[in-house]
């Protein structure tokens, strides 16, 4: 944890990025919008050009360079989240926006000390037909 610093947590809830068979140019214009706004707050908010040596505006010019370059939408969030790891700062992190799909299994799950367990399985599902049950444990 960085000492003196101010807890800054970046967080972009942009409804609107979509979950695409392929990542077109809108896409990757809205990636590049994000990036700049998180350049933005970290310039005015948090970052000192002195500490570490951590050259900054460099790694968000890589960081453009790879936007340009990504194909999905896993790629370009990755992407920024890269820039932000490079402070190696707790407080400072990056929160992808909420994808609009959401896979439903049919079974749910819960870490419980160092075991995963089931924790819930869908009446009909094929998690249930299968035999899953609430209660079984990893391996």
């Amino acid at each position: 944890m960085r000492r003196g610093f101010g807890v800054l947590v970046i967080t972009m809830v942009l409804s609107g990025l979509p979950r695409a068979q392929s990542f077109d140019n809108f896409e990757r214009g809205r990636a590049r919008d994000i990036l700049h706004t998180i350049a933005d707050d970290v310039r005015k908010n948090y970052y000192d050009p002195k500490m570490h040596g951590f050259d900054f505006e460099g790694r968000l010019r890589d960081a453009d360079e790879k936007l340009k370059q990504a194909t999905t939408l896993s790629q370009a969030m990755s992407t920024i989240a890269w820039v932000l790891d490079g402070l190696d700062d707790s407080h400072t992190y990056f929160i992808p926006p909420s994808r609009t799909t959401r896979t439903e299994y049919g079974w749910r799950m819960q870490m419980i000390g160092d075991h995963c367990y089931v924790t819930h399985v869908r009446p009909k599902s094929d998690a249930e037909a299968k035999g899953l049950k609430p209660g079984r444990r990893d391996s």
